[in-house]
């Protein structure tokens, strides 16, 4: 995981931060997401992951672009598990996406990468770099959350109190 530096690290915790300042961001953490994972870990997981994707394949993108819409790719703010599972896969996309642009001024590149994250699901291919990333690194993490015990967060997260 040598790609990323601690100024990069230090970048997404500072979107973090932002989010959790200006928006409801914070109250992902109150909701399971993956097996033991919230919702806001996974999707700081998500962004770290896809800058350090965006590296190591050196695509050239916006990355304060691509970490923000990475972070708000499931800010759809309500517990997953207590609603029919198949209205939750198809619909949090569109109401991610709302719930970002009424607390946040997203791009429409964010805009993509958050509407289109669960494609080939959705049936909505993204149509962006950044949307490909967040969609591949999105699908990487929920796996490891499914299968594995120990959270890889914790290396993500450490020293972080946000």
């Amino acid at each position: 995981m040598g790609i990323l530096k601690p100024k990069d690290k230090e970048m997404i915790f500072r979107c973090v931060d932002k989010l959790n300042e200006a928006t409801a961001f914070k109250q992902l953490k109150e909701y399971r997401h993956h097996y033991n994972t919230s919702t806001y870990d996974h999707s700081i997981g998500v962004a770290y992951f896809s800058l350090w994707l965006a590296r190591m394949l050196h695509i050239k993108c916006d990355e304060e672009s691509l970490v923000y819409g990475a972070l708000l790719h499931d800010y759809y703010l309500y517990d997953c598990h207590a609603n029919s599972r198949s209205f939750h896969l198809v619909k949090h996309p569109t109401i991610s996406v709302e719930n970002a642009k009424r607390d946040w001024k997203i791009n429409k590149v964010q805009e993509d990468m958050i509407k289109r994250h669960m494609f080939p699901l959705t049936l909505m291919p993204p149509r962006y770099k950044e949307s490909i990333i967040v969609n591949i690194v999105d699908k990487g993490c929920a796996c490891y959350e499914f299968m594995s015990r120990q959270p890889y967060y914790k290396n993500i997260l450490f020293g972080y109190t946000g």
